[in-house]
């Protein structure tokens, strides 16, 4: 088993039915750091009765809740660690280090980003001088020539270095310039959602308590025409006449006051987004 160990968010595994053989590379599933369910049935190591491959698997990956579908009892995952404590001493001490060398690579692979994205890239040292004489045999050649030519040389890559570490200087002072601005940007783009979200809760909320006066007045009204018909008054009587004229003209104005809410959302919606992509073209312009 193998390059599986960077699917940090898989959370469900299974391997069933397939030709595993050995328990090799089921410790490094310790680095899928949301996997709670594994399954290995079906496989070669499964079916060998002399190595009790679920309480190893149990042992190695605390994290897990289920192995072959069967959730783990803490029972079982105390009597796993107990029987290969020693495994996991062994583990533990693998993962330690590995951790440690993937930090390591994570911080140069983040500085070296940085760097790039500050167009100084390999220009934080002497790599600018040493990458001129890379490949120059007659370079090389010239050097043999005595202490004269090496003191040239290092006179040369002392004011190479000092040049690059003034565009190294400026480059990262103009990086966090940028950051700061994208910071910025990203925030008041934040704040503008944020305010145009409040603004439409609020129209949301006025048509919501609106809609609860118009819905009352409606069933007053409609109780009232339903009182008068139980009382023999004829649908025409200029009383319902009048209380019919009410609740359609508070159908209306439901209609008028849905339909008014409903684009004004629309516009805000609108708005943001036209808002949105000028403030995106002119940051970008501004940046580039």
């Amino acid at each position: 088993i193998e390059n599986l160990d960077g699917l940090v968010k898989l959370v469900i595994l299974s391997l069933g039915n397939n030709l595993i053989k050995s328990i090799e590379g089921i410790s490094r599933f310790l680095f899928m750091d949301s996997l709670r369910v594994l399954n290995l049935e079906g496989n070669p190591i499964s079916q060998n009765l002399d190595f009790p491959l679920s309480k190893y698997v149990i042992a190695v990956l605390p994290k897990l809740n289920y192995y072959e579908y069967t959730f783990i009892k803490d029972e079982i995952r105390k009597e796993a660690t107990a029987l290969f404590h020693r495994e996991l001493r062994e583990i533990g001490d693998k993962q330690e280090k590995e951790i440690q060398t993937r930090e390591i690579l994570k911080r140069e692979q983040s500085q070296a980003s940085r760097l790039a994205s500050s167009f100084v890239e390999h220009l934080d040292g002497h790599q600018l001088y040493d990458s001129l004489w890379r490949g120059d045999d007659d370079g090389r050649i010239l050097m043999l020539i005595g202490s004269q030519a090496q003191d040239l040389a290092e006179e040369y890559d002392k004011d190479i270095f000092e040049i690059t570490q003034e565009i190294y200087k400026l480059g990262m002072d103009r990086f966090v310039e940028r950051e700061k601005e994208i910071q910025d940007f990203m925030e008041n783009l934040y704040n503008g959602q944020e305010e145009l979200q409040a603004m439409g809760q609020k129209e949301i909320e006025d048509f919501l308590q609106f809609k609860d006066r118009i819905f009352e007045d409606a069933r007053l009204t409609h109780r009232q025409l339903e009182q008068n018909s139980m009382h023999g008054e004829d649908d025409d009587s200029p009383e319902n006449l009048k209380l019919s004229d009410i609740i359609d003209k508070l159908n209306i104005q439901f209609e008028d006051c849905m339909n008014d809410m409903w684009q004004t959302l629309m516009l805000q919606e609108l708005h943001l987004h036209e808002a949105i992509e000028e403030s995106t073209t002119n940051f970008h312009r501004r940046l580039s």
